[in-house]
């Protein structure tokens, strides 16, 4: 389940930018919408100024854009960002993959089955924001095992372009599957040692954003789209 609560030593900022930022991610706050920052603030029980400072951050990385003496506005889906998004998350899953093939930890290997089961659980629901939630733990999971936290979270921070378009492409339980598939291929790479196995399976589950396009621009509203 999304952890929505505020978690023990997080600041008011980092409780706001953590919320907002999923709440776009899983179009909550739609794209192209307006942002009340009372209405933020009184949702989080904060005052306005760590709400303000979590949609300067926001901003920095272009989810949100900031009008002077307007407000702000959640940024509309622009799939040049989504592709600059991929680009840096398939350079590094690649050399996680790597450095993990033929090397995973029994703990490791566990902690990733029993991901998969969550998976499978997850993929009927009407909501996908519980498979969602267990697609991006099974990715932070590879991170966490080749101890690249930091690298994680560094990346987490700079692909909400891309995590917004995933979340819209995991409404269909076909598209669920498809990853859930791919997840279950990539382990099985990786506890055989299968480099180009690994990064071929890698390639093509972070692709799957670029062939999706048509089709969520069919599904959702023009509006959300940036023109190109």
């Amino acid at each position: 389940m999304i952890q929505t609560a505020r978690e023990i030593r997080e600041t008011g900022r980092q409780y706001a930018l953590r919320i907002i930022r999923s709440r776009i991610v899983h179009l909550k706050l739609e794209p192209g919408s307006w942002i009340s920052e009372n209405e933020l603030a009184a949702s989080l029980d904060l005052s306005r100024t760590p709400v303000r400072e979590a949609l300067q951050e926001l901003s920095a990385v272009r989810l949100v854009e900031i009008y002077p003496q307007r407000g702000s506005r959640v940024s509309l889906i622009d799939y040049a960002l989504v592709e600059e998004a991929r680009f840096l998350r398939l350079a590094l899953e690649r050399a996680v993959a790597e450095l993990l093939c033929g090397s995973l930890s029994e703990e490791g290997r566990r902690r990733l089955e029993d991901n998969l089961r969550h998976q499978d659980l997850y993929i009927a629901q009407e909501d996908p924001s519980d498979f969602f939630q267990a697609d991006n733990e099974f990715h932070h999971l590879l991170f966490q095992e080749a101890r690249k936290e930091i690298s994680y979270d560094m990346m987490n921070s700079m692909t909400a372009h891309f995590d917004r378009v995933r979340h819209m492409a995991a409404k269909t339980g076909e598209n669920r599957s498809r990853n859930r598939d791919d997840h279950a291929e990539l382990l099985e790479a990786i506890l055989c040692g299968d480099t180009k196995k690994a990064d071929r399976t890698v390639l093509r589950h972070l692709s799957y954003v670029q062939l999706d396009e048509k089709e969520l621009r069919s599904l959702y509203p023009p509006a959300y789209f940036a023109k190109t």
